[in-house]
């Protein structure tokens, strides 16, 4: 008998970062190519609305090893709770193959300083580099403190002539009910998705019809089926660890969804896509299927700055002939240096120094970007919690003298500074030893 199963740490995080391979591969994010090069998305934020106010609801944070890596090696989880945020954050840990590909994440919840584990993804890739599998497990101590990875869910991808391929998924809800799903495609002639058909099964072994889903694309969409997979295996591992916007590798145009009744597919929603003249998406909008009409049912809009990258997720609900503001979600992003790209120029970067690394009583911190040096500098401890700012007023370096903004000595371990000068700003991990 358990004594306690980690699954209850893990069900607000999975609730809020599922993101099942259908919905995955329908991703609302902007189009293809409209992040800007050399920049990387630090935090995320989503607020809900209520009598006219943005209520704050959850916030992630991505840490990065260091100015030149677009990979996270850390995300921190938050959620908004009696008009504060959580002291208690979720923390995963990411770990990379020889090739960049994400191959594990660990998160665990952090309370009253102290980490339990809560759940585990691994992903595994073939000799092409494709993703063929991913796992989900959640972390259980029983009374005898044994510990264990429990599965709740895997995932399969099996690859056919071509750039063809088909999905297989297994889950197991609390209550242990099994439950198998596969989606199988029809592809056109250049290579990309234009019907699934999903089935489900209770033993892997009969199927059984449960809908189909049609895509269309506009007229000037040119991407192929390599587009898929290098997108699949690229940023589904992301997905599945934590929100996040990605560009689908396509312009899609309208997509129709099938319920399925025991005998015929019969029409349940769609969602239509709308573009600006540089091919952004700049809407999607969803409809049910009343019987004899479409009605609207949800929207979303998209904003983004001047380099192309995501700043505003817009969400709206139709009610009583009009659309309510219902969520939104703000990005923010920082600049890094890519070692892939010398054409980069480093002047245009906000630039970080700390020293000495590791330090003890104090440590120098100097920043500076094309607009100048840093305005302001943010220390954070590994909880993602805000703990010292520093004003530089102009001042070319600062020092922090390692206590916090009561003037309390901080304890060892590592911390992330963040750099702040107008829309510049960058992040640097930092250690404290004594």
């Amino acid at each position: 008998m358990k004594k306690y199963c980690v699954f209850v740490l893990l069900v607000l995080p999975l609730l809020l970062n599922a993101v099942s391979i259908r919905d995955f591969l329908r991703n609302s994010g902007p189009s293809a190519g409209q992040r800007g090069t050399g920049y990387r998305l630090h935090e995320s934020i989503e607020y809900q609305e209520s009598f006219s106010e943005w209520i704050p609801a959850t916030k992630y944070t991505m840490y990065y090893g260091g100015d030149t890596s677009a990979q996270p090696d850390s995300l921190y989880f938050n959620y908004y709770y009696n008009s504060e945020w959580s002291e208690n954050p979720f923390l995963s840990r990411l770990s990379y193959n020889d090739h960049g590909q994400l191959i594990e994440s660990v998160t665990s919840i952090s309370i009253y300083g102290m980490e339990f584990l809560s759940t585990k993804m691994t992903f595994a890739y073939d000799s092409q580099n494709r993703l063929v599998h991913a796992y989900t497990y959640a972390y259980s101590l029983d009374y005898n403190n044994r510990q264990a990875w429990d599965p709740m869910h895997r995932l399969h991808i099996v690859y056919g002539e071509g750039t063809e391929f088909s999905l297989y998924q297994w889950e197991i809800s609390e209550t242990k009910n099994e439950m198998y799903q596969r989606s199988i495609f029809d592809f056109d002639s250049q290579g990309r998705m234009t019907t699934e058909y999903y089935q489900i099964s209770q033993d892997s072994l009969s199927w059984q019809n449960d809908g189909k889903y049609v895509t269309e694309y506009l007229p000037q969409d040119n991407s192929t089926g390599a587009v898929f997979v290098n997108y699949l295996t690229e940023f589904y591992p992301l997905a599945m660890t934590y929100f996040q916007d990605s560009p689908i590798p396509a312009l899609l145009d309208v997509e129709t969804d099938y319920s399925y009744n025991g005998s015929e597919y019969i029409l349940d929603s769609k969602t239509e896509h709308l573009y600006n003249s540089s091919m952004q998406r700049i809407e999607k909008i969803d409809f049910y299927w009343t019987g004899d009409s479409w009605q609207e049912d949800w929207k979303e809009s998209y904003d983004y700055d001047d380099m192309g990258n995501l700043t505003l997720l817009m969400q709206f609900e139709f009610n009583m002939d009009d659309w309510n503001e219902s969520s939104k979600k703000e990005f923010y992003w920082e600049t890094y240096t890519s070692v892939d790209d010398p054409t980069t120029p480093s002047s245009n970067l906000m630039q970080i120094k700390a020293y000495p690394q590791p330090f003890n009583s104090s440590i120098t911190l100097e920043a500076s970007g094309k607009t100048g040096v840093a305005d302001r500098y943010d220390v954070y401890n590994a909880r993602g919690q805000l703990i010292r700012t520093i004003n530089s007023n102009g001042v070319g370096s600062v020092i922090w003298d390692a206590k916090d903004n009561h003037g309390r000595a901080v304890a060892n371990g590592i911390y992330f500074v963040r750099a702040t000068k107008d829309n510049q700003h960058s992040i640097k991990r930092i250690i404290r030893v004594r």
